[in-house]
């Protein structure tokens, strides 16, 4: 007790050298602090690659870079308000208590909103390595998009922002990105169903049998649920099963050389 005494006694007599003492930890603290966030960044690095079967890096060399520098100034910062404190200059920046207040809520928000990033990129990877696709492939994406946008949304809401309009118009554009995804499946899809509802038309036919529709004529070698393959004299053809439902087909008898 004696020694916080001394000290206190100490800086209020010499405060000039108080708050230079004060600056000099500062420093040292924010070079430490900047060290271990670059060695957590790398270990985080390579743990996420690791798992996720993925040699890239998670987070860039730029953007490591920039968030050691974010955190090694944010020390800096608090050291030298300190030290302006102990000189009793205080009052001169009393205007940045209110921010001072708040910026707990801003790391927190900050930090959170980076943690959807990392999580969505680890996901985006790892359902790409369960997959087995290419990054090009939507899901992937669409996941890793989901994530960040779920994180923002967490992150502004927690540093006080009013996200309801922002969470609206997301909900309008997913809805409106899903609308039309199932309506372009639908129209894509709709040569597909028209094949299968006319599988019945061509599983009467059987292979080797000579068949004529329209101004195609073959050898049935194969039949599928969406159609049936024939040798012409041009080569093998596909018949979609939905044209023998809007054309007549002739059956001309078994090929050449079959037995009927």
């Amino acid at each position: 007790m004696n020694a916080a005494e001394d000290l206190y006694s100490i800086a209020v007599t010499y405060p000039e050298l108080a708050a230079l003492l004060t600056l000099l930890v500062g420093l040292l603290l924010a070079w430490l602090a900047g060290k271990l966030a670059e060695r957590g960044l790398l270990l985080l690095n390579r743990v996420l690659a690791r798992f996720s079967g993925d040699r890239a890096d998670l987070i860039s060399e730029r953007g490591m870079k920039l968030l050691v520098r974010a955190v090694y100034w944010l020390v800096v910062l608090l050291a030298l308000l300190l030290a302006l404190q102990t000189l009793g200059m205080g009052r001169v920046f009393r205007w940045l208590d209110a921010p001072l207040a708040y910026m707990p809520r801003i790391l927190v928000g900050l930090a959170i909103i980076g943690a959807a990033h990392l999580l969505g990129v680890f996901a985006r990877l790892l359902l790409m390595r369960l997959q087995g696709v290419s990054d090009s492939v939507l899901l992937p994406r669409v996941a890793q998009a989901a994530i960040l946008i779920i994180g923002l949304l967490t992150g502004l809401q927690h540093m006080g922002l009013d996200v309801s309009f922002i969470g609206q118009l997301l909900i309008l554009i997913v809805g409106g990105g899903i609308g039309g995804l199932v309506l372009a499946f639908a129209l894509g899809a709709r040569g597909y169903v028209a094949n299968l509802v006319a599988h019945n038309m061509v599983a009467r036919y059987k292979p080797g049998d000579r068949i004529r529709i329209g101004d195609i004529e073959g050898v049935v070698i194969e039949i599928h649920r969406t159609g049936v393959d024939l040798v012409t004299d041009e080569g093998v053809m596909t018949v979609p099963a939905a044209l023998f439902t809007e054309q007549p087909a002739l059956r001309l008898g078994p090929a050449e050389g079959s037995k009927p």
